[in-house]
């Protein structure tokens, strides 16, 4: 599973595009209630900095924290674009 594209899209989201073309919405709001070491994610404009990391092919975000997301992680937790309404969101 290997992820060729993320967009923050504010909120607290992440658009994911996988290489098989699935389109899913990462909801990340509540991404360092149980996981300490992610608090620095609460800072929306730093969340805003996600980024693919394609060697490791996971998602990050810049800085000594070393933050880093799986795929098949994001996967589980991620929900499949089905609305059309997203559409406009995710342009």
């Amino acid at each position: 599973m290997k992820l060729v594209e993320v967009k923050p899209l504010g909120n607290f989201e992440i658009l994911l595009v996988f290489e098989d073309g699935q389109r899913r919405i990462f909801h990340g709001k509540n991404l360092w209630k149980d996981r300490k070491r992610f608090l620095p994610l609460k800072d929306i404009n730093y969340f805003n900095q996600v980024e693919i990391y394609e060697c490791l092919h996971t998602i990050g975000w810049p800085g000594p924290d070393d933050l880093q997301i799986s795929p098949e992680w994001l996967w589980r937790s991620s929900t499949p674009i089905v609305n059309e309404t997203l559409q406009g969101k995710i342009a």
